[in-house]
């Protein structure tokens, strides 16, 4: 998890406290370059608070006038990768990425990847939450055509926004198996908004009610031998073309779905409870432990065993602390 402790910024002098500002980015592995005139004067309030929900992050900031960048330069130096959900909760902002420049508000919600260069531009105070997903991890939940720099305007994203402010105003109270459940909750959240976005996956209309209602029968058929297109068109009285095609619309294939989601449940056993690998993988019809091993590593770079292992090492105890420039209190950002 992620804690970070400073106060008295206002007898940090201007230049020194940018730097700041990127040692604080870095520290959540998301380093940016910092650049800004020195303002008349400065919001009242500002900081930023890190929660850790295992290995999500919801990172909250209150800062004023500034350009912050993602450059090239940063990305090919930084080993983390990142998916990034950034909901405005107060002020406002210019969010460049690619072609796409975009100015959001207070109930705006974007999708950026954190491999992509990047610009944000605040004229005024902005208040935020940034929910970060380890790139691995996401990958689990999108589809191929996810796009990045996507403005999230469905009931889903508004209903994300409304849990995560729930969630960073509760989580400190919260045993660390119930921050599983609530990691897993979250995980599921960003998913149903992927699928149910204008435009995006796996389209519009009927295709996402279908697809939804696949993956809810495959969840309930996990641990089924076998989940084959023939079975799931069966299920849904259409033809095996149509299965195929639902998910080829998003570059996906059913089997890819499977697996993912097979992975999803290996992992959270495997934070819940204390069976064997082997255990874990004949309950979610991986041939054997050495195959759930591979598969995993491949997903998340790393073995069941090392991911026990690294869970261990974490701490239990979840705390946030804000810095503010006028006081040097430590408070958990407010939610919106």
């Amino acid at each position: 998890m992620l804690g970070t402790d400073v106060s008295r910024l206002e007898a940090i002098p201007f230049d020194q406290r940018i730097s700041l500002w990127e040692g604080k980015m870095a520290t959540v592995g998301v380093p940016l370059a910092v650049r800004s005139a020195e303002p008349t004067s400065r919001p009242r309030q500002e900081g930023v608070s890190y929660l850790g929900i295992n290995e999500l992050s919801i990172v909250e900031f209150v800062c004023g006038p500034m350009s912050v960048a993602r450059t090239k330069s940063l990305i090919a130096d930084s080993d983390d990768h990142f998916a990034v959900l950034i909901a405005i909760q107060e002020g406002d902002e210019v969010f460049t990425v690619g072609n796409s420049r975009m100015e959001l508000t207070a109930g705006d919600m974007v999708l950026w990847d954190s491999h992509q260069p990047a610009k944000f531009e605040i004229d005024r105070m902005v208040r935020k939450r940034s929910l970060m997903i380890p790139g691995q991890v996401f990958d689990l939940i999108r589809g191929p055509k996810t796009r990045s720099g996507k403005l999230l305007s469905s009931p889903a994203s508004q209903l994300l926004g409304d849990y995560l402010g729930v969630l960073t105003n509760s989580v400190q109270a919260l045993p660390q198996q119930s921050l599983s459940s609530a990691r897993n909750a979250t995980l599921e959240l960003i998913a149903g908004m992927l699928r149910s976005e204008p435009g995006g996956e796996p389209g519009a209309g009927t295709a996402v009610a279908l697809r939804t209602a696949i993956e809810s029968w495959i969840d309930a058929h996990l641990r089924d031998n076998a989940i084959t297109p023939a079975q799931v068109a069966a299920a849904h009285s259409v033809s095996v073309r149509t299965v195929n095609r639902v998910f080829a619309e998003n570059g996906d294939t059913l089997g890819a779905v499977v697996r993912r989601r097979r992975l999803m449940r290996a992992r959270a056993d495997l934070e819940a409870t204390q069976h064997s690998v082997a255990a874990i993988a004949a309950r979610w019809n991986f041939s054997d432990a050495s195959h759930l091993t591979r598969s995993f590593k491949q997903q998340f770079g790393l073995s069941p065993s090392a991911f026990r292992a690294e869970l261990r090492d974490r701490t239990t105890e979840v705390t946030a602390t804000e810095f503010t420039a006028t006081t040097g209190e430590h408070l958990l950002l407010p939610a919106s």
